[in-house]
């Protein structure tokens, strides 16, 4: 499951814990924050070095949205990582006046669209209820898809009600802060996360 992080301005994520959230998610990352009543967004960076120096002078300045993958599917590349444009989903990074979106999760028994992910379908086929966003229809999308969201606009960040407040953060799951246990049955071995 990928992990979204809220970090509003004036907060801070440790390297150690950026770090651990790139391991348990490494399928690729994203990001946006406002600025200048504007919303700036990227997504598609692969390498964590790439991610970290992106987003170090961004931490604790701007209210600002982490996501990084795991792949759900067989694909893994810049088209599948987080955040969206709404108005131009396959865009993979610049500066709008128009929502950006995360998703953590995968919306089941969803008809893709040619090229697209659940997320990036999902968007297409509820645009315009992405266009009037407020936190009770974030939270009827998050009770009908199960899965979580959040939601940028120039002037507003909506996350799902389920998101889990830490130390000023937020994150959409915190797998990435469990310990890692490993078992071995048969010369295989096997991972596990205390919860």
């Amino acid at each position: 499951m990928c992990v979204i992080i809220y970090l509003p301005k004036e907060s801070d994520l440790s390297n150690k814990e950026l770090r651990k959230a790139w391991n348990r998610n490494s399928d690729g990352g994203g990001y946006c924050y406002q600025k200048n009543n504007k919303v700036y967004f990227k997504r598609g960076i692969m390498k964590y070095k790439d991610y970290k120096n992106e987003i170090e002078d961004l931490i604790g300045n701007y209210n600002l949205i982490l996501h990084m993958r795991i792949s759900t599917s067989e694909v893994i590349n810049k088209t599948q990582c987080h955040p969206y444009k709404i108005d131009s989903i396959k865009q993979l990074e610049g500066v709008s006046t128009s929502p950006v979106v995360c998703m953590n999760g995968t919306i089941k028994n969803q008809k893709l669209k040619k090229e697209c992910n659940d997320t990036m379908s999902y968007i297409i086929d509820h645009y315009h209820t992405f266009d009037i966003m407020t936190q009770d229809i974030l939270n009827l999308i998050q009770d009908s898809t199960n899965c979580r969201w959040a939601f940028m606009t120039p002037k507003e960040v909506l996350l799902s009600s389920d998101f889990i407040e830490h130390e000023g953060r937020y994150y959409s799951n915190k797998k990435h802060l469990q310990k890692r246990k490993i078992i071995t049955i048969d010369n295989k071995k096997f991972y596990y996360y205390d919860e």
